[in-house]
């Protein structure tokens, strides 16, 4: 009884660890990037979403993939520089010596900075409005409406989330 309680946890365990290998070795084919949707709408990449809840054709799609791609690299940028500077703004707190009047300071460059951010995503939302016809703007301001932290550029419709290259 000693021996086969063994040879099952034994072929057992090999289960697991071949499980774990395929896992890896899908992820690591896969590479980054690969599979992944760039823009994203709610749960649903930018592309899906502007088929299935606009009901766009592939001209269409890609003149709005287009204007989004445009600022890309620029919002990125953004991103990086809110997240440094709300590091320093960590660093500031965490002095021995708090000065307000630095801190202050830091809360402006990031808002500031945030502003930017805001502003440009706006500008890119009201371009690509006026491509559509009425109904088809409502769906699509209905979607911004319905994303989880609407207007914090939260994981929702056309929103960053955490991961590079979702924007």
């Amino acid at each position: 009884m000693k021996k086969t309680a063994l040879y099952l946890v034994l072929i057992f365990s090999l289960a697991i660890n071949i499980a774990i290998a395929a896992t890896l070795g899908f992820h690591y084919w896969r590479g980054p990037g690969r599979g992944r949707a760039g823009l994203m709408c709610g749960q649903k990449p930018l592309r899906m979403f502007m088929r299935e809840n606009l009901q766009l054709e592939g001209e269409e799609i890609a003149r709005f993939q287009t204007l989004f791609s445009r600022n890309r690299e620029d919002l990125l940028h953004l991103r990086d520089q809110i997240s440094q500077e709300r590091q320093m703004l960590l660093d500031l707190i965490g002095n021995h010596e708090v000065d307000q009047a630095q801190i202050d300071q830091q809360i402006e460059r990031i808002s500031a900075l945030q502003a930017k951010m805001q502003k440009i995503v706006v500008s890119q939302i009201i371009n690509m409005k006026s491509y559509l016809p009425e109904e088809k703007q409502r769906k699509l301001l209905e979607a911004f409406r319905q994303r989880p932290g609407c207007g914090s550029f939260g994981q929702g419709p056309l929103g960053f989330g955490k991961k590079r290259g979702r924007w």
